[in-house]
């Protein structure tokens, strides 16, 4: 293929990968941010490819859960999770976290790429392939919920990042947070939920 031409002429072999960056802001702070950005991709030996693949990325990058849907009914299961940690710890947790998604679940596969950025962190997101059990497949994944779960607490990063805290989070969400700010977050609720139609049970009881 002519891309692989091209890469290997620029000394890109087997260890390739692929960064998608998006910035948000005005115009301006998205090309200031730009230009201190693009000098550091040739400071690492990396290859500007242009905005196509961002673009592309962006008109199909919710394609993934319709197909999931077909996958599954054929017994391969996908999962997704999410966390976030300052960078001194994100390589660690990245490693810890696919460990462990693979260990819940012979045969899985697990993958990791950072989905949102900060300037003291990063949110990290994982996506899981595994074999379905087609007898307990609710036991499978909630082994595989807790251990990785397990994972991000014992590595001091939050249940979740921007998917939310239900029903599956509660567990962790209640070790990790302290007992005056439950007690403030339940006493709101009863207050704005009078008649409890909003989840009940579901994180608070």
């Amino acid at each position: 293929l002519i891309q692989n031409q091209v890469l290997k002429m620029n000394s890109i072999g087997d260890d390739k990968c692929v960064i998608l960056l998006g910035l948000d802001g005005s115009k301006q702070d998205v090309a200031q941010n730009f230009s201190k950005i693009k000098p550091l991709i040739g400071k690492h030996k990396g290859l500007y490819a242009g905005t196509h693949l961002g673009e592309q990325w962006i008109h199909s990058r919710y394609n993934m859960p319709f197909l999931r849907n077909h996958v599954m009914e054929n017994g391969i299961g996908v999962d997704t999770m999410e966390t976030s940690t300052t960078y001194d710890r994100v390589l660690n947790l990245h490693k810890e976290g696919i460990a462990s998604l693979e260990k819940s679940i012979p045969g899985s596969i697990a993958m990791c790429h950072i989905s949102h950025s900060y300037h003291e962190g990063a949110c990290l997101y994982y996506t899981i392939i595994f074999p379905m059990d087609e007898k307990k497949p609710a036991d499978q994944w909630f082994k595989m919920k807790r251990m990785v779960s397990d994972t991000f607490f014992q590595n001091g990063a939050p249940i979740s990042h921007h998917h939310g805290v239900g029903f599956d989070h509660k567990v962790w969400y209640e070790k990790a947070t302290s007992k005056p700010a439950l007690l403030g977050l339940k006493a709101f609720k009863k207050e704005v939920d009078k008649k409890e139609i909003l989840n009940p049970g579901k994180v608070f009881h």
